[in-house]
């Protein structure tokens, strides 16, 4: 339901706030990690962000290629304005270089530090 949600959302948005030419593609970031985002043994760029980012071209008839990025990368570009959209994790600090279009999902992690 909130992947379903999250398509419908941002497909509204992609096609009320750009006219975008049949030919030109957008580019979305992905995070470079497994299993988000990654290169597969055939040198394919596939995971789960690049599953959602076909989804939303397939639905919004839009061409749309995921671009593999380390996540720091992903803000520098947000803020130089080099790429058209993507999936981040939500940051207070950030949130005023994107507008945040729905959930995906919820993530609970716990960070143990190692002891040297």
């Amino acid at each position: 339901m909130v992947k379903r949600f999250f398509l419908v959302a941002v497909i509204l948005f992609l096609t009320s706030s750009k006219v975008i030419a049949q030919d030109e593609c957008l580019n979305f970031h992905v995070i470079h990690s497994e299993p988000l985002g990654y290169l597969n043994k055939e040198g394919k760029v596939v995971g789960e962000h690049v599953d959602i980012i076909h989804q939303i071209a397939k639905y919004s008839n839009l061409c749309i290629t995921p671009i593999l990025m380390p996540y720091p990368r992903i803000w520098q570009g947000l803020e130089m304005g080099k790429h058209d959209g993507g999936i981040v994790f939500k940051s207070q600090v950030r949130s005023q270089l994107v507008d945040y279009l729905a959930k995906l999902r919820t993530v609970s992690v716990a960070v143990v530090a190692k002891k040297h």
